[in-house]
């Protein structure tokens, strides 16, 4: 016989990434892994639950580094991913409650240590701002619009250095991006257009819709299956929702897709086998007084949940 394994949630409690809100307060992306749980996500998922602590938020830039709570983004990766690699190697499946997508670098550094490698970032905009497509002399950097550009090992060695062995996270080539919305434009509308002369595969969001969910989440199974990634981490931020499903976000826009498209989508990468861990990221409570679209996200998180976890099955007398 064949049981699914047991699914370990993990908490980020993370606003680190952005900058501060229209209130000059930190965001609130923060509360959202809380909300979660208190709304019976563990309980539906038979779930152990591991809680990091929300990290101190620091308005003024920090000594040594031009990336806004660089310090503090550094310390609360290592702790997310001595998580990640906890439940990889005792054989769980991490799933990572975000949290804004500052997250991705732990998560990822915790799954390539137990041995994981590659990356589908499902995202509304690519994350690719980098020292080399942006003036870091007029403002500080924030991670959330970093993380796939870091991850890629594009950035401060304070974010890109992390074990001796290796200096990026996930290489170009492993690396697959889908739902960045503005690169439709032309290159000199948009400050990270170099992403398209980078190694890393992109699918458009509008090139998403054009060619079919089913068919491009096939398709980026059978790349997966050409590079021989088999250990891969799944990050799926919900702004690649469309902004009249949840405006409830750090940074919403259109076009984009609703709720049962994106589960649709992620399920049908998940039936793959190929995923070992996931991420849901920017959420935001704050702006979502009336838990209008708690209940769809969760349901989002829970079969993707059930999902990757039946995928990996292990054997019992």
């Amino acid at each position: 016989m064949s049981t699914a394994k047991q699914i370990t949630l993990i908490t980020a409690p993370s606003s680190l990434g952005l900058r501060p809100n229209e209130k000059g307060l930190e965001p609130t992306t923060w509360q959202a892994p809380d909300l979660y749980l208190k709304s019976g996500l563990s309980q539906k998922l038979q779930a152990k639950v591991v809680k990091l602590e929300h990290p101190t938020y620091t308005f003024d830039p920090q000594f040594g580094t031009k990336i806004r709570n660089g310090l503090v983004i550094r310390a609360f990766s290592l702790q997310l991913a001595a998580k990640v690699e906890e439940a990889l190697h005792t054989g769980t499946i991490p799933i990572v409650l975000g949290g804004d997508c500052s997250i991705l670098l732990g998560c990822l550094l915790g799954a390539k240590r137990a041995g994981s490698k590659g990356l589908v970032h499902v995202d509304g905009h690519c994350d690719y701002f980098h020292p080399g497509n942006y003036d870091v002399t007029t403002r500080l950097g924030t991670v959330a619009g970093m993380d796939l550009a870091l991850a890629t090992g594009k950035g401060e060695l304070l974010l890109t250095q992390w074990d001796k062995t290796d200096r990026s996270l996930v290489s170009e080539q492993d690396a697959f991006h889908i739902g960045e919305r503005s690169l439709e434009k032309t290159e000199s509308e948009i400050e990270w257009g170099d992403i398209t002369s980078s190694e890393i595969t992109v699918i458009t969001l509008q090139k998403l819709l054009e060619d079919g969910l089913e068919t491009t989440a096939t398709n980026i199974c059978k790349a997966l299956h050409k590079r021989n990634l088999s250990q891969v981490w799944l990050h799926v931020d919900f702004d690649i929702l469309d902004q009249c499903y949840l405006p409830a976000v750090d940074s919403p826009g259109s076009p984009g897709l609703n709720f049962g498209e994106l589960e649709s989508f992620l399920l049908t990468l998940l039936r793959s086998g190929y995923f070992v861990g996931m991420d849901f990221t920017i959420y935001d409570p704050g702006l979502d007084p009336e838990r209008t679209y708690v209940s769809a996200l969760m349901q989002i998180i829970e079969k993707c949940s059930l999902q990757i976890s039946h995928n990996q099955t292990i054997k019992t007398q």
